[in-house]
Protein backbone atom coordinates (compact mmCIF):
# COMPACT_ATOMS: atom_id res chain seq x y z
CA UNK A 1 0.00 0.00 0.00
CA UNK A 2 1.70 3.40 -0.55
CA UNK A 3 1.69 5.63 2.31
CA UNK A 4 -0.46 9.17 2.09
CA UNK A 5 1.68 11.90 2.73
CA UNK A 6 -1.23 14.92 2.98
CA UNK A 7 -0.29 18.23 2.21
CA UNK A 8 -2.86 21.54 2.58
CA UNK A 9 -2.29 25.01 1.53
CA UNK A 10 -3.72 28.15 3.76
CA UNK A 11 -3.43 31.42 3.12
CA UNK A 12 -0.78 32.66 5.30
CA UNK A 13 -1.66 36.11 5.00
CA UNK A 14 -4.99 37.35 4.88
CA UNK A 15 -6.40 40.64 6.52
CA UNK A 16 -7.86 42.95 3.70
CA UNK A 17 -7.19 45.87 5.39
CA UNK A 18 -3.05 45.32 5.75
CA UNK A 19 -3.19 43.75 2.38
CA UNK A 20 -3.79 47.66 0.84
CA UNK A 21 -1.54 48.97 3.57
CA UNK A 22 1.37 46.24 2.76
CA UNK A 23 0.54 44.66 -0.71
CA UNK A 24 4.41 43.25 -1.41
CA UNK A 25 4.43 41.57 2.28
CA UNK A 26 1.18 39.53 0.93
CA UNK A 27 3.10 38.57 -2.40
CA UNK A 28 5.92 37.21 -0.93
CA UNK A 29 3.93 35.40 2.02
CA UNK A 30 1.53 34.54 0.06
CA UNK A 31 3.03 33.63 -3.85
CA UNK A 32 6.46 33.05 -3.47
CA UNK A 33 5.54 30.40 0.03
CA UNK A 34 3.58 28.49 -2.51
CA UNK A 35 6.37 28.44 -5.61
CA UNK A 36 8.57 27.66 -2.62
CA UNK A 37 6.18 24.75 -1.43
CA UNK A 38 5.56 23.83 -5.09
CA UNK A 39 9.19 23.47 -5.64
CA UNK A 40 9.68 20.94 -2.51
CA UNK A 41 7.00 18.80 -3.08
CA UNK A 42 8.68 16.45 -5.62
CA UNK A 43 12.14 16.56 -3.27
CA UNK A 44 9.79 15.00 -0.94
CA UNK A 45 7.95 12.90 -3.08
CA UNK A 46 4.40 15.17 -1.90
CA UNK A 47 2.39 14.22 -5.07
CA UNK A 48 -1.05 16.00 -4.38
CA UNK A 49 -2.41 18.91 -2.39
CA UNK A 50 -5.67 20.27 -1.03
CA UNK A 51 -5.96 24.10 -1.07
CA UNK A 52 -8.11 25.59 1.15
CA UNK A 53 -9.46 28.88 0.13
CA UNK A 54 -12.06 30.88 1.62
CA UNK A 55 -15.36 32.18 -0.39
CA UNK A 56 -13.99 35.64 -0.71
CA UNK A 57 -12.88 35.39 -4.14
CA UNK A 58 -16.56 35.92 -4.97
CA UNK A 59 -17.40 38.91 -3.05
CA UNK A 60 -21.06 39.34 -2.27
CA UNK A 61 -22.69 36.11 -4.17
CA UNK A 62 -24.89 36.81 -6.76
CA UNK A 63 -26.78 33.21 -5.69
CA UNK A 64 -26.45 30.90 -2.67
CA UNK A 65 -24.71 28.62 -2.24
CA UNK A 66 -21.49 29.55 -3.56
CA UNK A 67 -19.85 26.61 -6.22
CA UNK A 68 -16.93 27.20 -8.21
CA UNK A 69 -18.64 28.35 -11.21
CA UNK A 70 -19.79 31.75 -9.55
CA UNK A 71 -17.82 34.80 -10.82
CA UNK A 72 -14.63 35.96 -9.45
CA UNK A 73 -14.77 39.50 -8.43
CA UNK A 74 -11.07 40.83 -7.43
CA UNK A 75 -12.17 43.59 -4.85
CA UNK A 76 -9.14 43.32 -3.04
CA UNK A 77 -5.21 41.56 -2.90
CA UNK A 78 -6.40 39.07 -1.15
CA UNK A 79 -8.90 37.77 -3.58
CA UNK A 80 -5.91 38.38 -6.31
CA UNK A 81 -3.77 36.03 -4.85
CA UNK A 82 -6.19 33.87 -4.24
CA UNK A 83 -7.42 33.70 -7.63
CA UNK A 84 -3.42 33.63 -8.97
CA UNK A 85 -2.60 30.44 -6.51
CA UNK A 86 -5.41 28.45 -8.23
CA UNK A 87 -4.15 29.72 -11.95
CA UNK A 88 -0.61 28.36 -10.43
CA UNK A 89 -2.03 25.36 -9.10
CA UNK A 90 -3.66 25.23 -12.51
CA UNK A 91 -0.93 25.37 -14.55
CA UNK A 92 1.14 23.05 -12.67
CA UNK A 93 -1.52 20.34 -13.13
CA UNK A 94 -1.83 20.74 -16.57
CA UNK A 95 2.35 20.97 -17.09
CA UNK A 96 2.58 17.65 -14.98
CA UNK A 97 0.03 15.78 -17.99
CA UNK A 98 2.37 17.50 -20.79
CA UNK A 99 5.01 15.33 -19.48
Amino acid sequence: MKELKPLFILLLSKAVGESVEIPLKYYRNNVVSLVNLLELMPIHKVEGLVFSSSCTVYGQPDILPVDEKAPIKKLCLHTVIQNKFVKILLWIRFMRTML
